[in-house]
């Protein structure tokens, strides 16, 4: 069986101080055979991004010298559509192996630090912008991988905890739809639960929907930040894969889905 980690930052982000060096060691140390290091890369005010050339000049040369482990290049996009062409311009004609797609903001407004809730007052305003904001960010740049924790919402503020209305399950549905026709993942990000949720991202009914509508593509991966969290909870979020039916795990090789069986 293989064991992947496909979402992983060093210090090339700015809330890591874990070198690519110091994620190597671990990823062998904990019998890791795939791991990507996904360094973000937002483009709001304020943001700070890594240059990528330099970054990918590092990984490569550290992925000659990695025996018992291959390492895969690879980037976290903070994806607004409004900010389709920055992301477009970043990933152009760069060799990364594999880019994840994900929501940190909806309209310009950050989830973490609050400033999306204090302009929406509903649980369900909410979800309904987050869901169709992300929609309208991945129509509007398409040159992605995966889809990153799709219901991040559930980590912060008013919607901390709790699961999409009901009622929006037509947006979810248009959402999910759109990333399996157009041969997109999602991953299993493991890190909902050290955030205090009671489950992974996505929820399961999230994935199981996936599945339903057609998604083929899943990857796992623990959206480490510092080291003890690589590799969190593989073994949890496997079974859950297979328990949804899927009968194989996700990684990207020059931007090229790999299929790994899991049954």
């Amino acid at each position: 069986m293989i064991k992947t980690d496909c979402h992983n930052h060093s210090n090339y982000s700015q809330d890591c101080r874990e070198t690519p060096e110091q994620l190597i060691e671990t990823a062998l140390n904990r019998d890791i055979d795939v791991m990507a290091i996904t360094d973000h890369a937002d483009f709001a005010e304020g943001d700070s991004i890594f240059d990528p050339d330099a970054y990918l000049a590092h990984l490569h040369a550290l992925s000659g010298k990695t025996t018992g482990l291959t390492l895969l290049c690879g980037v976290e996009l903070g994806i607004q559509a409004e900010h389709a062409a920055l992301c477009r311009r970043f990933v152009a004609g760069r060799p990364f192996d594999f880019i994840i797609a994900s929501m940190h903001r909806a309209r310009e407004l950050d989830f973490y630090c609050g400033e999306f809730y204090k302009q929406h007052s509903t649980v369900e305003e909410c979800w309904r912008i987050y869901l169709e904001e992300s929609l309208r960010a991945v129509q509007a740049f398409s040159d992605f991988d995966v889809f990153g924790h799709i219901d991040i919402i559930r980590r912060y503020g008013l919607t901390r905890g709790t699961l999409m209305p009901e009622i929006l399950q037509p947006q979810l549905d248009a959402l999910l739809s759109w990333l399996a026709e157009h041969d997109k993942g999602l991953e299993i990000n493991t890190s909902g639960m050290r955030y205090g949720l009671d489950s992974f991202h996505p929820h399961v009914s999230i994935l199981r929907r996936f599945r339903q509508l057609g998604g083929r593509i899943v990857t796992i991966g623990s959206d480490s930040h510092t080291n003890k969290d690589m590799g969190a909870d593989f073994f949890t979020a496997l079974e859950m894969l297979r328990s949804e039916g899927f009968n194989s795990l996700a990684t990207f090789h020059r931007r090229q889905v790999c299929f790994h069986p899991v049954v």
